[in-house]
């Protein structure tokens, strides 16, 4: 038995409202955690990031800059919370953003829930889709107008969905600062037959939860996420244990061909400075963006403790939505 979360909120700072950037809410899943009541992390966040990075992949709630402070969920699901539920701590992870290299601030963003004993028939959960955040897979040439970067979810990844399906009801697209849109589509037999949301105008100061005017029910099959950078998370129900994200990363073997280089590749920080020291024209651009189009990807999915990593090919062609042109009333 346990309560269920009905809205939450996040209680961002007044004073710090122009510099926190975003915040994410993450479920410490009990069999990975390796701290308790009496060893909680404590310190600066890069000395105690080892004990906490095994907390950021389930995902509980997520605001950005532009978004409504307070999330209400549909009246046929809840968050569970206490009780019976299995996950007892929790990560609060809050990104600032300070162009203006203020100092002497401090911050009591929080997020608050709001809870009910009445059970709801469903558990809430989260889908997150497109690239993972590192070089690898977000290399983007300088002074380019457009630039695409494909993430591929295969078709066994919704092998547990229930036979019911789950419903998809909101999504929550998120880039930085060079995101212009970001989008998924469903794929059945070589044709894309929807979009799962199609944010074509990205703005980076409203990033928004968008509740699906229609919820999407998707069943086990396959489908393929289409986002130009970074990440797409959607909310669902009923809830799925150690399915919480699809994310992608160029192959490592289809840098050292791209690059002829071998020794800089495995190495992150090497293969970042290999990136900031490349003189680009218009031509290797063009090249670059070639190569994202036709690189093998490496596949991450799962969550909690069943994550999975593995190789993949090339990402497989198919038919594509028909393009809406915008027509004069």
């Amino acid at each position: 038995m346990y309560l269920f979360s009905l809205q939450h909120q996040f209680i961002i700072d007044s004073v710090n409202r122009d510099i926190v950037h975003h915040m994410d809410v993450y479920e410490c899943e009990p069999e990975t955690t390796i701290f308790d009541d009496t060893s909680l992390p404590a310190g600066e966040c890069d000395q105690m990031m080892e004990l906490a990075k095994i907390c950021t992949s389930n995902i509980v709630a997520v605001w950005s800059v532009g978004a409504d402070d307070i999330s209400e969920y549909v009246p046929v699901a809840g968050y569970p919370v206490g009780g019976d539920f299995p996950i007892k701590y929790y990560l609060l992870q809050i990104h600032y953003d300070n162009p203006r290299l203020l100092s002497g601030r401090r911050d009591n963003s929080g997020i608050k829930f709001y809870v009910d004993r009445k059970l709801r028939q469903y558990d809430i959960g989260y889908l997150s889709f497109g690239t993972l955040s590192n070089a690898y897979a977000l290399a983007i040439p300088p002074r380019v107008d457009h630039f695409m970067v494909d993430s591929y979810c295969p078709a066994n990844f919704s092998k547990d969905f229930p036979k019911s399906g789950i419903t998809v009801i909101s999504a929550i697209p998120h880039t930085h600062l060079q995101g212009r849109s970001v989008w998924t589509k469903l794929i059945r037999n070589g044709r894309a037959v929807q979009y799962l949301f199609n944010g074509e105008s990205f703005n980076f100061n409203y990033q928004f939860e968008n509740r699906l005017a229609k919820p999407i029910e998707l069943y086990p099959g396959g489908e393929r996420t289409k986002d130009e950078m970074c990440m797409h998370t959607f909310m669902y129900y009923p809830r799925i244990n150690n399915l919480f994200l699809c994310r992608t990363e160029n192959d490592l073997s289809s840098w050292r061909n791209f690059l002829n280089n071998s020794s800089e590749i495995d190495d992150l920080l090497k293969f970042k400075y290999l990136l900031t020291n490349i003189k680009w024209t218009p031509d290797l651009a063009k090249q670059w963006q070639q190569f994202y189009n036709n690189a093998s990807r490496r596949l991450t999915l799962g969550g909690g403790k069943m994550f999975e990593q593995r190789s993949m090919g090339i990402m497989p062609s198919y038919e594509d939505l028909a393009t809406e042109h915008c027509r004069r009333i």
